[in-house]
């Protein structure tokens, strides 16, 4: 889906906003009357769900690939499976997705998540964490799906990015909002704040809901020609996150393009990637979730990204938190 992330959402709300309110209204009444009657199903294995209330860029997925690790690394679970619906893709499943691609048919994020554990798709996330249960899996991690009433959650986290909040508080398309503000606080058993709270959004939360701190950073080892120039781009919700993460980490850069959020890349805007590069003698750099949408081999081979992860705060912490509510 092309979608750019419209700029407006993250400022006070103003004309087009307010122009925008009666749709938000209708936005409103269409996701209460289309939530599911019957009550959520149960499985018998623990389901941890990683979701967000803004629509893209809270770092789901970068949680959830952390979260993993945390639990694996302590033995807390021995075969956790990812559960998404695969935004993005074709596949409708329940179905386990192979790590291969390509991420037309399976998503982008997901074959992040597939390159780490078994991963099942299915838009019907109640019968892909029947199918996780059936492959052996002890606990489901659950990408996205705050919003979805089919499956009985054990734990859920919200995560929020710190700088861009709640942006105008308002429900989309007037703003970012999947659904009020309220009902998302009610709703979530803790949260994952991601970066510095730019945005005060901290003082907005439960203060009997714990709060757990984290940060984007790139993968140790990820390191940089010092003598080199890049040439950035990416398709993410918030491009401009990209770009200032490589300032940051010291990579001069010759200039920057952004596509919108999951963009499919041809090979003829790759084509034009390449020659603004090489016109400035430098390396094309992106994110290793754009990569995933790189089908080309000949055009990956001349594109490198940058490995990220999540590093939470007190892992420990978090670590204690699940295992006493699990």
């Amino acid at each position: 889906m092309i979608f750019r992330t419209p700029a407006f959402w993250y400022k006070k709300p103003g004309l087009i906003s307010g122009l925008l309110s009666p749709l938000a209204g209708l936005y409103l009444a269409g996701h209460r009357l289309n939530q599911p009657k019957a009550p959520p199903k149960t499985v018998s294995i623990p389901v941890i769900c990683i979701g967000n209330v803004t629509a893209g860029g809270t770092g789901k997925t970068p949680a959830s690939l952390a979260l993993y690790q945390l639990l694996t690394n302590k033995n807390l679970f021995f075969s956790p499976f990812f559960l998404t619906r695969g935004y993005g893709g074709i596949i409708k499943g329940p179905e386990r997705v192979n790590p291969n691609g390509p991420a037309s048919m399976w998503g982008d994020e997901t074959l992040l998540l597939a390159d780490t554990a078994s991963t099942i798709i299915s838009a019907n996330r109640y019968d892909g964490a029947k199918l996780a249960k059936s492959l052996g899996a002890d606990l489901i991690i659950m990408d996205d799906g705050f919003q979805n009433k089919t499956l009985q959650k054990t734990l859920t986290f919200l995560t929020i990015n710190g700088k861009q909040g709640f942006g105008n508080g308002k429900l989309l398309p007037a703003g970012p909002l999947r659904e009020p503000i309220e009902d998302a606080l009610q709703k979530a058993d803790a949260f994952i704040l991601v970066g510095d709270d730019e945005s005060g959004v901290r003082d907005r939360l439960p203060q009997n809901k714990p709060v757990f701190k984290a940060f984007i950073k790139p993968l140790e080892g990820s390191e940089i020609e010092p003598d080199r120039t890049y040439y950035g781009f990416c398709g993410i919700a918030h491009p401009d996150r990209f770009k200032k993460t490589l300032e940051d980490n010291g990579y001069k850069l010759s200039g920057f393009k952004a596509f919108p959020d999951h963009y499919d890349y041809s090979n003829r805007d790759l084509d034009k990637l390449l020659k603004r590069a090489d016109k400035n003698n430098a390396i094309l750099i992106t994110t290793e979730k754009d990569m995933m949408r790189i089908d080309t081999p000949a055009m990956r081979e001349q594109i490198t990204y940058l490995p990220v992860h999540m590093a939470f705060e007190q892992p420990a912490a978090l670590i204690d938190y699940i295992a006493s509510h699990t």
